[in-house]
């Protein structure tokens, strides 16, 4: 996977030109972490996972529960029983069974906050974060002084200064959260791990510490593992993107780039993207045995031919799924000129306050739709939709209903 550089200037995400790749802070290969099942059977909940992350970036990992993501995190930090792979961070090896090199937790330059927080009810906030630094195996051991100024940086950098000598349990859920991310910080980490840090919060809390929590990481230049379900997030988040089903890795890369052209329809289909049509891959005008031509095809659905593009090598024939984001999706007679027709009836509607959210039933599939806040339909009412092949991605038939 390749890695974009994230260092504090604008100018060093994107570099004006080739240069060499940076070493990555946290090296993962062949991760596999196989669970015992009460019935005795090793089921698989990391599958041969390999990652990548440059100092200073990014990395979510994005997918519905049970998708190995949390193992993932929970392996590289040490509290995962690992069955194969290899894990560095900082050009250190922190697992590798051939080498029998296994190092434990306390001993892995990391900080993690847990999706519960973790947090100790009988220490007040002081204690809370002071705690890592007492208990940490190092060189030398930490003055008070020492632990006090560590302690006062660490809530100076999540807006909670002045709140040492409160209780744990005197905090609202967005202080707790930020206590977490103290405790983690103090120890200057080289990775700081975060499992679904924000999913405790209510939705307008949760906009707000995604910002914090991004302006933290920018203006420190941390190097993170995210893990999260929540596609707006990873989105926001991340420098590079990776979607995991199964255990496995099934799309990674820049979040545009993933999002422009998800590469099946479990990724499109988690991204929030809508399933619009589908049929067979109509044949190439040149009899090509392809039925891509740059980047496009026509499927051939039951409303009619569907012009889309895709990043496969399709066959005519094959059957394929035709997505779209639902903010993409028009109504006609408001649509520009060019765009794929689609007919069908409204089942449902709501109004999300910004925008009005539709779902419409067409043909076999049921399409969301998102328009502007003005614009009302009826339940039951007959509506045309166009959405331009631009927008639209046309992936293979898993032979999975979403």
């Amino acid at each position: 996977m390749s890695a974009r550089s994230a260092g504090t200037l604008p100018d060093a995400r994107r570099p004006d030109g080739p240069g060499p790749e940076p070493v990555p802070m946290l090296s993962v290969h062949g991760l596999r972490v196989i669970y015992r099942a009460h019935s005795g059977e090793r089921v698989p909940a990391v599958d041969d996972v390999t990652l990548h992350v440059a100092e200073g970036q990014v990395l979510t990992l994005l997918g519905p529960s049970g998708c190995g993501k949390t193992s993932t995190l929970r392996a590289i930090a040490g509290l995962e029983e690992v069955d194969g792979g290899s894990i560095l961070i900082g050009g250190q090896c922190m697992y590798d069974p051939s080498s029998r090199v296994s190092v434990p937790t306390r001993r892995r330059p990391i900080g993690m906050v847990f999706q519960s927080y973790a947090i100790w009810p009988h220490m007040n906030v002081f204690d809370n974060v002071a705690f890592p630094l007492k208990v940490r195996q190092r060189s030398r051991r930490l003055s008070r002084r020492e632990i006090e100024n560590e302690v006062d940086r660490a809530l100076e950098l999540v807006q909670l200064p002045g709140f040492g000598h409160r209780g744990a349990n005197e905090l609202s859920g967005g202080q707790q959260q930020r206590l977490a991310l103290a405790r983690a910080l103090v120890q200057r980490p080289k990775v700081l791990l975060l499992d679904e840090p924000l999913s405790n919060l209510d939705a307008k809390l949760r906009r707000r510490m995604r910002l914090e929590l991004k302006e933290i990481q920018s203006r420190l230049g941390l190097t993170m593992v995210y893990v999260t379900h929540d596609q707006s997030e990873a989105l926001a988040m991340s420098d590079t993107l990776v979607v995991m089903h199964d255990g496995r890795i099934v799309q990674q890369g820049h979040p545009e780039a993933l999002y422009d052209l998800p590469a099946s329809h479990f990724v499109a289909d988690f991204l929030g993207w809508a399933a619009i049509a589908g049929g067979p891959v109509g044949a190439a005008a040149d009899g090509d045995e392809s039925a891509t031509q740059d980047g496009t095809v026509v499927v051939q659905a039951a409303s009619g031919p569907i012009r889309s593009r895709t990043g496969h090598q399709l066959a005519a024939g094959e059957r394929v799924v035709v997505m779209a984001p639902p903010d993409r999706v028009r109504l006609a007679g408001t649509a520009p000129p060019g765009g794929n027709r689609i007919r069908g009836r409204v089942r449902a509607g709501g109004f999300l306050g910004g925008s009005r959210e539709y779902l419409v039933d067409c043909s076999s599939y049921e399409l969301r739709m998102v328009l502007d806040p003005d614009t009302s339909l009826d339940v039951g009412a007959e509506v045309e939709l166009s959405v331009h092949p631009k927008d639209c991605v046309a992936v293979p038939h898993d032979g999975e209903d979403r």
